[in-house]
């Protein structure tokens, strides 16, 4: 122990398994504590619990000894607040972010596509929810976002060609994967 602070645990394993106890033991409180301790650095915060969440998940196999996921606790945490998911919208767009934090990206994705102010934004949130999508396995619900997003893009190019030319690149260049991941590899 260090004054207040209690040393983080390592290595990794160790630590997810003391933070999958610690939080069953407080599952009410769980999802605060880990929003609280990511809240102040999201982007080293999900590092850090894609780490936890694989250990504690994939080599642990804590779910299966009855404890609940971590990154369900995550997704309860953001699930239906738009400032905590918008926190979070770039930490999770990471192309090598752990299969483990797919479903919570995904939840993220959905609750700011709610509340996209404009077509850009609701654009740009298709595209990143094809992504998540494919993460998941739903790969027809990805080829639909992606294509909606292509034709938001495609309109808003033809006012304002100078704003959305890298976006149409990028949506286009992610309508591509759907496509290949289904099979299709001539429309890809």
């Amino acid at each position: 122990m260090d004054g207040d602070a209690f040393p983080a645990p390592e290595p990794d394993i160790l630590a997810a398994s003391f933070l999958v106890q610690v939080f069953a033991a407080n599952s009410s409180k769980a999802a605060e504590w880990l929003w609280a301790g990511i809240e102040g650095e999201p982007q080293g915060g999900i590092e850090r619990l894609g780490r936890l969440t694989y250990d504690a998940e994939e080599l642990l196999r804590l779910p299966a000894a009855g404890l609940p996921r971590i990154s369900d606790w995550l997704e309860a945490s953001v699930k239906g607040d738009p400032s905590r998911c918008a926190v979070l919208d770039g930490p999770l767009r990471d192309s090598k972010l752990p299969l483990n934090l797919a479903n919570t990206a995904f939840t993220v994705r959905k609750t700011l596509l709610e509340q996209a102010a404009n077509g850009e934004e609701r654009a740009d949130h298709l595209n990143s929810l094809s992504v998540d999508l494919a993460r998941i396995g739903s790969l027809d619900e990805a080829l639909e976002a992606i294509l909606e997003a292509v034709d938001i893009i495609r309109g808003l190019a033809k006012s304002r060609p100078e704003v959305v030319r890298t976006n149409l690149a990028v949506t286009l260049n992610n309508l591509s994967n759907p496509f290949n991941a289904l099979g299709t590899r001539a429309d890809a």
